[in-house]
């Protein structure tokens, strides 16, 4: 995971400050271009003449749009992005949607995007801009939590299927590139009646030589590698908190409307629990 561009989806709510702010922080570390993308959503604007088409309404909020958002970039309170140097984008349309097309056309390596908090009903009915990207992107998708994250150490979840592995190599770069810890966690779940907490050592020990040669290959020589037993949500929830990691990796199937998978998918689940950032690998 080579972090030539980042693409930050931007927008004046805590949570969009917060992608922006993150995005930054990346960039910095990385030398990545970073590119700040403003998505005006919403119904096209009638006029008393009648409805305004889709571009025109787009350029009519283009120049408004540029100012809301540069004005509170130049507002920041570190200043660290008053003076830095962002390309900053503006399209019409469906969040979800332009934001994943915009990034393939640029070419982005990484969307950053705010994960605001919205009742589980909400969600179900409407949907949620950070579960379309995640489920559109190409590339990985970094959830940021309003309250912000620290960047020193990733969580990486592995479910210890052979796709589920290829999220291995993009967690240990982007750590790289980080400069932060890794570490790796991987659940068991508790079979019915099972109350031992016992673990079968032949899966333990495998998991864990294959997580040690990966990571070695890509670079990351130190990684504490985590088997836990139980709920599979719940146990990872309990490493990030046990752990104080600042970043959670899981992989993230494509494809289809978000809200239909909302209650059985635990990606999801943890996408929106998970009281850190989440950096969603495509699979």
């Amino acid at each position: 995971m080579k972090l030539n561009r980042i693409l930050a989806a931007a927008d004046d709510s805590d949570a969009g400050r917060e992608a922006v702010r993150t995005a930054f922080a990346i960039a910095a570390r990385s030398s990545a271009t970073l590119s700040l993308l403003h998505v005006v959503a919403g119904p096209v604007r009638a006029t008393a003449g009648g409805h305004l088409s889709e571009r025109d309404a787009f350029l009519a909020e283009q120049e408004p749009s540029e100012l809301r958002v540069r004005r509170w970039l130049l507002g920041d309170d570190s200043g660290a992005l008053r003076d830095a140097h962002i390309e900053l984008s503006v399209a019409y349309g469906v969040p979800g949607i332009e934001i994943c097309r915009f990034a393939e056309g640029s070419a982005a390596d990484l969307i950053v995007v705010g994960r605001k908090e919205h009742p589980e009903r909400a969600r179900l009915l409407l949907g949620d801009t950070g579960d379309a990207v995640t489920r559109r992107s190409r590339v990985p998708t970094l959830l940021v939590p309003a309250q912000g994250t620290g960047l020193s150490s990733v969580l990486v979840a592995l479910d210890g299927s052979e796709r589920g592995m290829q999220i291995l190599g993009p967690a240990c770069s982007f750590a790289r590139v980080l400069g932060a810890s890794l570490a790796v966690v991987s659940v068991e779940p508790r079979m019915p009646g099972d109350a031992s907490s016992s673990l079968p050592l032949t899966r333990s020990v495998v998991l864990e030589s294959r997580v040690r040669s990966m990571v070695a290959a890509a670079g990351c020589e130190d990684v504490q590698v985590t088997i836990r037993r139980g709920t599979i949500s719940a146990e990872i929830l309990e490493e990030i908190e046990s752990g104080g990691h600042d970043v959670l990796v899981i992989g993230q199937h494509r494809g289809g409307p978000s809200w239909l998978v909302q209650s059985s998918s635990t990606a999801q689940q943890l996408g929106h629990a998970a009281p850190c950032a989440v950096l969603t690998v495509p699979l």
